[in-house]
């Protein structure tokens, strides 16, 4: 799934809450999304690797879209161009595509939506976790991804 797609439903799911979501509180909750599908499918939500950035794994697309907001809410979402309709606008996951999407960011979103961002990212600073083991602006596995989040579900 294309990466601002996810990233946008996030942001949809944010709104939907009332709750403020700095780009930084988004990139973890994207990796955790990410890594909490990929342990229960066995199949990569995001088809982008995460690099391995001082504060945790990042999206370098969704980075890039959301730079000037530096550490502020994010109070739009991100358009991309639909070639269907020959304009700009928010690209959302097709959720009858992933059947399991809606229950997975659900159950993300509860256990991460009311985290600091600083806290999110200290979470991806485990000893062994994945961007422990990469080196900087390295990629982030999937292997490495999946392996340590089926680990976390089954030794929390």
């Amino acid at each position: 799934m294309d990466s601002i797609a996810v990233a946008n439903h996030v942001l949809w799911r944010a709104n939907k809450d009332k709750v403020d979501i700095s780009p930084m509180k988004l990139q973890k909750i994207l990796y955790f999304l990410h890594g909490n599908y990929l342990a229960i499918t066995g199949e990569p939500l995001i088809n982008e690797g995460f690099r391995r950035w001082d504060y945790g794994p990042v999206l370098p697309s969704v980075y890039q879209e959301l730079r000037n907001y530096g550490g502020l809410p994010i109070d739009d979402y991100i358009k991309q161009y639909d070639k269907e309709r020959g304009e700009f606008r928010p690209l959302f996951v097709n959720t009858n595509a992933l059947p399991r999407f809606n229950d997975i960011l659900e159950q993300v979103w509860g256990t991460y939506s009311g985290v600091s961002a600083l806290k999110l990212s200290d979470l991806t600073h485990e000893p062994g976790s994945p961007w422990a083991r990469t080196l900087p602006n390295g990629l982030i596995t999937d292997n490495m991804i999946s392996e340590y989040f089926v680990r976390k579900a089954f030794n929390p």
